[in-house]
């Protein structure tokens, strides 16, 4: 049998579509690449940190992309950082895992990338870190410190939207 042109794209489109109807993209524990229930934005009011603590906005983006800045509170001793950036997988009913770098300088001077592992708890509109890693590393890759429960129980709060009250 010989296909006509006409009917080699007729197979090709239908071919096509039917992919599209089965395809998944890059999938977080069969949720399709979306979860509404952490996606957007936490407010941690006070973060650990040496001396002190920080207050931290966070961002869980569809698909696995996770954002955070993160402000140091008065008085807090820890150097300022970059905004870290990550990826989050869902892994069970209201659980989630993500891993987020920034970077730093050390009272040395030196630069570290810093990488934090963590397991987070989505209840309603809170969150919370149930189990934390950090580990820092020299510029070159090589591990240069790490500490592990970082920040256990910190409770994020979900940013929701508000209308204007103006008079």
């Amino acid at each position: 049998m010989t296909l006509t042109r006409k009917g080699f794209f007729s197979r090709a489109v239908a071919a096509s579509a039917a992919a599209l109807l089965v395809a998944k993209p890059a999938a977080h524990a069969d949720d399709g690449g979306t979860a509404p229930e952490i996606e957007g934005t936490w407010r941690f009011d006070n973060l650990p940190a040496p001396g002190g603590g920080a207050v931290s906005l966070q961002t869980f983006a569809r698909g696995g992309v996770f954002l955070e800045i993160a402000v140091l509170i008065a008085g807090t001793t820890a150097i300022p950082r970059t905004t870290s950036q990550g990826v989050w997988e869902r892994v069970g009913p209201h659980l989630y895992l993500r891993t987020f770098e920034y970077f730093t300088q050390r009272t040395s001077g030196e630069i570290v990338r810093v990488r934090i592992s963590e397991q987070v708890l989505v209840s309603g509109d809170l969150l919370t870190i149930l189990s934390s890693k950090l580990r820092r590393y020299n510029l070159d890759g090589s591990v240069h410190s790490e500490a592990p429960c970082t920040f256990p129980n910190a409770i994020g709060n979900r940013l929701m939207v508000e209308a204007p009250s103006c008079p």
